[in-house]
């Protein structure tokens, strides 16, 4: 018993109460919150990450401070990562807004009108400004683009004629969503091109025959 106090109990009992224990603690939070964006990073320091986490001992050897130096050099890849990603869905963000902005019944609405329709745009934007992972932004990103913007096109419609309302609803059906009956796995060719856009009329037609609108 004395030997394995000295040999386990009081390692792991200095490992418990000291800053050891901090930095184990931040490395295994760090690996939860952004295990998904590490695809395509350096494999050492995350295999130093994965390393840490698999450990039944780190309270031995060198794998709590390995893991902590490769934090420090993820976090900095990470950073550069998320201010890219952060930028282009901005960008995706003020692209779509613009072509909003542009539409007839867009600009047939009065200021309070067009400042309800843009409030998922702006709450998009301020989601993606304080998001802390690159996954998340994206899809952040991907639910206003496939979701978000059809319904804002939509209230649109609906605040531009409203005698609509009553009769027939307006339904914006995103060009994502279009089911498109195409058996190519990619295009090498124009005349594979022409069967695939071939496709692509016949499902955009379909959405047009129901009286749906298609949003790009």
């Amino acid at each position: 018993m004395l030997a394995a106090l000295d040999e386990t109990l009081t390692p792991i009992k200095a490992f418990m109460n000291g800053p050891q224990k901090t930095a184990y603690d931040k490395v295994l939070s760090f690996l939860s919150r952004h295990r998904d964006d590490l695809h395509g990073f350096p494999t050492e320091p995350v295999t130093a990450l994965e390393h840490l986490e698999a450990s039944s001992t780190p309270y031995q050897g060198t794998v709590v401070p390995d893991a902590s130096a490769a934090v420090a050099t993820l976090e900095a890849l990470l950073k550069d990562q998320l201010k890219a990603a952060r930028q282009e869905a901005l960008n995706q963000l003020d692209s779509q807004e613009a072509k909003l902005k542009a539409a007839a019944d867009f600009q047939q609405l009065d200021p309070a009108q067009q400042v309800e329709v843009l409030e998922a745009t702006d709450r998009a934007r301020r989601e993606i400004e304080q998001g802390d992972g690159v996954s998340r932004i994206q899809m952040r990103v991907q639910r206003y683009a496939s979701q978000e913007y059809a319904k804002q096109l939509e209230r649109t419609a609906a605040l531009a004629h409203p005698s609509n309302e009553t009769n027939q609803r307006v339904t914006v059906v995103p060009a994502s969503s279009l089911k498109i009956q195409c058996s190519l796995a990619q295009i090498t060719n124009p005349a594979e091109l022409k069967q695939w856009l071939e496709a692509l009329r016949v499902a955009a037609q379909a959405e047009l025959d129901q009286d749906h609108r298609i949003s790009l």
